[in-house]
């Protein structure tokens, strides 16, 4: 399903509203508590990005770190060697520094590693979803393949069910994958081209980053067409007759929680100005026609969002 755009696209600036580009999404990621956290060449190190654009340094850095969700900690992330990826920390996300040591080899040991799981690391690589023991040791495994998955690496977020991690690919496709019970979750969305995506769960919205910009989708389809508005039963003089219209996203999904705009021309009366979609998709109202015929009418209804 298409979701609805809220925000944006908003420039990513600077305090004096000069423009930026942060890293992509291999070198960021969005948390709740923070904002979107990446690396930036001109401020020179680890930054804060607010959902109005506006970037603030938070630490020096002379280079950017790939990051890797921890489901061993809640709401906390690792950080890769930033140079030749031989090592994994333990991440002050607060700070923007790194801490403990977790994992040492050689160059490329920790490339793949995009999350610590209780028992495992994980990887996502087009639909596969792939894993390595702790010590990451051997090859990845293939756990899960994904269905309505996109291409290459997507970035990784959390939700708001405990183990469910929200997977955004760069052409816009979005999954939902259960790292606990090692299966893929149900739901399924797209936003479009990004240079990384995240779920927020203390929002439920997505934030998206392109280039030197952001943008923030509600977690809710994108309405697409409405259904002309249909009788429920026939139209009689002096009775009250109920009126429905369907909202549907450009694949015939339902549209929940949208407002419509009621009105008509000609005999009788609308019970209700506006109403609100259900989880169907489906609004409804009363017609309540004259008890003497005078003519027709015409019922108009219009979704604003």
């Amino acid at each position: 399903m298409a979701l609805e755009l809220l925000a944006g696209p908003i420039a990513i600036t600077d305090a004096s509203g000069n423009v930026l580009t942060p890293a992509n999404g291999d070198f960021a990621f969005y948390d709740d508590g923070l904002g979107l956290c990446s690396y930036d060449s001109t401020l020179g190190g680890y930054c804060i990005v607010q959902l109005d654009g506006r970037a603030y340094l938070r630490s020096n850095k002379t280079r950017a770190h790939r990051y890797a969700i921890d489901l061993q900690r809640p709401g906390e992330y690792l950080a890769h060697d930033s140079l030749a990826e031989d090592a994994l920390y333990i991440f002050e996300k607060r700070a923007g520094v790194v801490g403990a040591l977790l994992l040492d080899g050689g160059t490329n040991f920790v490339v793949d590693i995009q999350a610590r799981a209780v028992d495992r690391y994980l990887n996502v690589l087009n639909n596969a979803v792939r894993f390595k023991p702790l010590d990451n040791s051997g090859s990845w495994t293939n756990e899960a393949t994904l269905t309505g998955a996109g291409s290459g690496k997507p970035t990784l977020s959390r939700t708001r069910i405990d183990g469910v991690l929200c997977l955004v690919y760069s052409g816009g496709l979005v999954v939902f994958y259960d790292a606990i019970a090692k299966a893929q979750y149900s739901g399924n969305a797209t936003i479009g081209a990004n240079a990384g995506a995240w779920y927020s769960p203390k929002h439920n919205v997505f934030v998206a980053m392109a280039a030197n910009q952001l943008k923030v989708f509600a977690n809710a389809v994108r309405p697409s067409a409405l259904s002309n508005p249909v009788a429920e039963t026939p139209l009689a003089k002096g009775k009250v007759s109920r009126v429905k219209v369907r909202l549907t996203g450009a694949a015939g999904e339902a549209c929940a929680d949208e407002t419509i705009a009621w009105s008509m021309t000609g005999a009788g009366s609308l019970a209700f100005s506006q109403s609100q979609t259900g989880a169907d998709g489906w609004a409804y109202n009363d017609y309540r026609a004259p008890v003497v015929s005078i003519g027709s009418a015409t019922i108009n209804a219009e979704a604003r969002f």
